[in-house]
Formats: structure tokens, sequence, C-alpha cells
């Protein structure tokens, strides 16, 4: 079962995508069937920075180097299963990290000053903690 539009709202003014023109979006089917979860494709790493780790060259090198990474966020609690692999109709994504992030309450853009549906007036905006996981599309095997 997907996720409905308010929810997918909901979950990407939480972590501020909103505010960076970005937004999470329904998983594709080869996922969705697996685990009830959002996606963010070709994520920006200022937004996520648990998924890249720690600020080293090597590291951002890494993050860089993926191809067509897919941000996928299962909200709420307890443990997911990801799966190694899911296919779309043109790739193969195979994971590369995965993890827990909690939930969090931060400051609204508004501060509490204005009209704001992002956080019904009361200047904090909720980030659901949930399981995460990075994905990019599969490096066939060239040797032969």
């Amino acid at each position: 079962m997907s996720f409905m539009k308010a929810r997918l709202e909901e979950l990407s003014m939480g972590y501020d995508l909103d505010s960076g023109g970005y937004e999470f979006e329904v998983a594709p089917k080869g996922l969705e069937a697996k685990v009830h979860c959002v996606v963010w494709e070709d994520p920006d790493p200022d937004y996520i920075p648990w998924c890249v780790g720690d600020a080293s060259p090597a590291t951002f090198r890494g993050w860089y180097g993926l191809s067509c990474p897919l941000y996928a966020f299962a909200p709420g609690g307890g443990s997911v299963e990801w799966p190694a692999e899911f296919e779309t109709e043109e790739y193969t994504f195979a994971l590369v990290r995965e993890g827990v992030v909690l939930g969090s309450e931060h400051e609204c853009h508004c501060e509490g000053q204005s009209r704001c549906l992002r956080c019904d007036d009361t200047g904090y905006v909720n980030s659901e903690g949930g399981a995460w996981a990075v994905y990019a599309i599969k490096q066939e095997d060239t040797d032969e």
C-alpha cells in the first residue's frame, strides 16, 4: 500500500526537504512490494548526513561515486529488513548502506511568527524516526 500525498508531504516537511525543493516519493514497485517506505531519488547529502558517514574526503568520494543513489525511508519504529536488491523496469538497485535515524523536533522556518501549514503555528516541526537505506544502480560484472 503506497503512502498518500498528504503523508508524503508531512514526511518531506519533517526533514525540511520542501525548503530545498525536494520531496519524498512513492517507492518503486520492486521495493514497495518488500518494504513499506518512501524514497528520494538522487538525494542531497546535506539533508541526510547520517547516510554519508564521516566528513572524510574518501567517504564523500564514495557517496558521489554512487550511480543514481536512492534514499529509502521507512518511518516509524521497529526494524526493517531491507532487500539486498530490487528491480525496476530499467535497473537493478543494490543496497549500499542502512541504518536507523531517531525522531526529533526542530524549529520551523516561520519560528511560530506567522500562519504556517508546516508547523500548525507551533514553531516546531517533527522529524519522524525510522529505518533508512541507500541504494544505487547495481554495477554489472563486465569480466567475462
